[in-house]
């Protein structure tokens, strides 16, 4: 809603470079591309062809509800921002979005988290079809690391999710700690048998997955898989008809 409402409040976009960028870049890909793309992506998962095609129908509808962009004011972290009466310091994250911008005011004791840090849930950080090597989940735990050197343990924390809350430093050590314990549920599964990412998921995410779940799980599994496969605690090898199977070390 970010173009909706800056055009009809005529208020300016604010955004970091790397997600105004992305941002664009989705909203000019080619439908027909990301079909091609996000199919094979899936494949190589171990996804059955009809689970796909489910996914292809409901699971990725979400650039529909946009509104579009307007050129935006380009923040990077280190800068400071003037909203009110209140100075607001620019950190950044990796992970869940390629430079989530979170805002904090030393002279009150707020953060604003954004999507980053989340007081009920972990937020999805998910490998995409067009990086499919990439590890997110190794950028993010390394901002959960430098946010309790930046801001203060005794901040009120308003997240993008949710109530605010306090706490924040146990918080980041909570979800490190998360993140750890599904790392062992993965390599326990992968040590009797290669294993494919579609066969993660029960591992990971026990309950029934409608489309969309499946496309979220689907990215955050592989997430991991990404993660420590480049801290050598996973192999990798093509299986049958081009599907990538994982074993534990």
């Amino acid at each position: 809603m970010a173009g909706w409402l800056c055009r009809r409040l005529r208020v300016p976009l604010y955004m970091t470079d790397a997600e105004y960028l992305r941002s664009a870049a989705l909203l000019e890909e080619q439908y027909s591309y990301a079909v091609e793309s996000w199919n094979s992506f899936y494949h190589r998962a171990g996804l059955s062809a009809e689970r796909t095609e489910l996914i292809a129908r409901s699971g990725h509808h979400y650039m529909q509800h946009t509104t579009g962009l307007v050129p935006a004011r380009i923040l990077a972290a280190g800068d400071e921002l003037t909203i009110g009466r209140r100075n607001w310091r620019v950190l950044t994250g990796a992970g869940h979005s390629p430079e989530q911008l979170m805002l904090y005011c030393p002279a009150d004791g707020v953060f604003l988290s954004a999507d980053q840090i989340l007081a009920r849930i972990s937020p999805n950080v998910s490998v995409y079809h067009a990086e499919p090597e990439a590890d997110p989940l190794g950028q993010y735990l390394t901002s959960l690391d430098h946010v309790p050197q930046s801001v203060d343990r005794d901040v009120l924390v308003l997240p993008g999710h949710n109530l605010p809350f306090r706490g924040l430093h146990a918080r980041t050590a909570q979800l490190k700690l998360h993140h750890a314990t599904r790392c062992d549920l993965i390599e326990a599964a992968c040590r009797s048998a290669p294993k494919t990412v579609a066969d993660l998921l029960p591992v990971l995410f026990p309950r029934t997955l409608d489309p969309q779940q499946t496309s979220f799980a689907v990215g955050e599994a592989l997430a991991h898989v990404n993660y420590m496969l480049a801290r050598r605690q996973l192999a990798s090898s093509p299986g049958h008809d081009g599907v990538n199977q994982y074993r534990s070390r």
